[in-house]
């Protein structure tokens, strides 16, 4: 229900609906630390507000929590403008698999 209601104070816009929908997002996960979509709907939020930062901590979280592989972003139109952030470049290069990409290139080596 808070997903859903989440996603409802988004699609409404609006700085107080946005503040209210990561708020839902934050409520669901934390109510249940193993639900998916919770989580998904959340990165796609802070995709969206481009909240990169955000979409880091959410994606360490879910290999963590939910033990999900995290395929290559660079080949995932919504994930862009992380993928040429600063963020996308700390968190790749934190990650046990990866080298992390020349700066700027959005690109990572495997």
């Amino acid at each position: 229900l808070l997903v859903i209601r989440g996603n409802v104070y988004k699609s409404q816009g609006g700085t107080q609906n946005l503040l209210l929908a990561r708020q839902s997002f934050q409520k669901a996960v934390d109510k249940e630390p193993t639900l998916a979509p919770a989580y998904w709907a959340w990165v796609t939020f802070s995709l969206e507000t481009r909240q990169y930062d955000e979409t880091a901590t959410l994606l360490t979280q879910i290999k963590q929590k939910l033990h999900v592989k995290i395929k290559d972003l660079t080949t995932l139109p919504a994930y862009a403008g992380f993928v040429h952030s600063d963020a996308y470049q700390k968190w790749i290069a934190s990650q046990p698999s990866a080298q992390p990409a020349p700066a700027g290139t959005g690109k990572n080596v495997n």
